[in-house]
C-alpha cells in the first residue's frame, strides 16, 4: 500500500471511533443541558441510555431533561413521571406545568 493509502486508512479508523460524544463528555462533567442533548442523541437507538441521560439532566436541574424523562417514564412509572414534571414545573418550566396539570386531571 502506498503512503496515502495508510493515511486514508488511519483517517477512516479515527472517524469510526465509537467513544463518547462531546455532549456525553460535557454531561459527565456535570452539565445538565449536555446530558439532555446526549439523551436526545440516543433516542430511537438506545432508549435505556436516553432515559439515563434524561435522569442525570433532571438531577442536575435541567428542566427540559425532566420533561423528557417524564415522557420516557409515563407508561411504566406514571408516579415517577409526575415527580419529574413537578420538579421541572417548580423551576418554572411552563410546558412541564401544563403536562403535570393534564396528568392530574386524567387521574
Amino acid at each position: 500500500m502506498n503512503p496515502w493509502g495508510y493515511i486514508t486508512l488511519a483517517l477512516f479508523l479515527v472517524s469510526c471511533d465509537s467513544g463518547p460524544s462531546s455532549v456525553e463528555k460535557e454531561c459527565s462533567n456535570g452539565t445538565g443541558e449536555a446530558c439532555n442533548k446526549a439523551g436526545k442523541e440516543l433516542e430511537g437507538r438506545n432508549e435505556k441510555g436516553a432515559r439515563e441521560f434524561f435522569q442525570k439532566a433532571c438531577d442536575l436541574g435541567n428542566t427540559n431533561g425532566c420533561v423528557n424523562l417524564a415522557e420516557k417514564l409515563s407508561k411504566d412509572n406514571p408516579e415517577a413521571a409526575m415527580v419529574a414534571l413537578s420538579k421541572a414545573c417548580d423551576k418554572g418550566n411552563t410546558h412541564a406545568c401544563a403536562k403535570l396539570a393534564e396528568k392530574i386531571i386524567r387521574r
